[in-house]
């Protein structure tokens, strides 16, 4: 919760930017869970872990595109969870992402689907809207979702495509 809430009392831009050759490895449950950040620059390559809510009701203006690291191995529940955060493309370049067996017990608080928590990109679960026009995956992160996850982390109404550079090239001059 470092940064909960920051911003919240300005109408004052505020830039989220990571240092440039950040060895940041993971952000923490809630660090900037309701702030006011109009803009977040690239998230560090070498982050691991997102925790839950970290983003969460964060976001003032509709960044155009979010990209997850290679290295990520677990995005949290919420993690970027809000309806029209975003307005554009959401790369997930991570292979790490596949579906593990739910780590809590079924139906309970904070259940996550795997590696990807529940609207870990999307509005909550009782009004899932998917703010990404385009979302890139690796083929085998896909594979090992079941339609229902994938409504459950992304929410509904995106358009999915495998991560390789052909068809990531060919989709985004579209």
């Amino acid at each position: 919760m470092a940064f909960r809430g920051a911003g919240n009392s300005g109408a004052t831009p505020i830039i989220l930017e990571f240092a440039p050759n950040s060895q940041l490895k993971s952000i923490g449950d809630q660090a900037f869970q309701g702030g006011a950040f109009d803009l977040v620059l690239p998230l560090p390559r070498s982050l691991l872990t997102i925790g839950d809510y970290v983003f969460h009701a964060a976001l003032r203006g509709q960044p155009t595109n979010l990209t997850i690291p290679e290295n990520v191995t677990q995005v949290g529940n919420f993690a970027f969870g809000t309806s029209g955060t975003f307005s554009g493309t959401l790369t997930i370049e991570s292979p790490h992402l596949v579906r593990t067996p739910p780590l809590d017990p079924p139906n309970a608080p904070g259940t996550k689907t795997g590696r990807l928590g529940n609207s870990a990109f999307s509005e909550l679960a009782t009004n899932p809207n998917n703010p990404f026009s385009t979302i890139f995956l690796p083929q085998a992160v896909f594979d090992s979702y079941t339609q229902t996850d994938l409504n459950a982390i992304f929410g509904t109404g995106g358009t999915y495509f495998d991560i390789s550079d052909t068809e990531k090239t060919n989709a985004l001059t579209k």
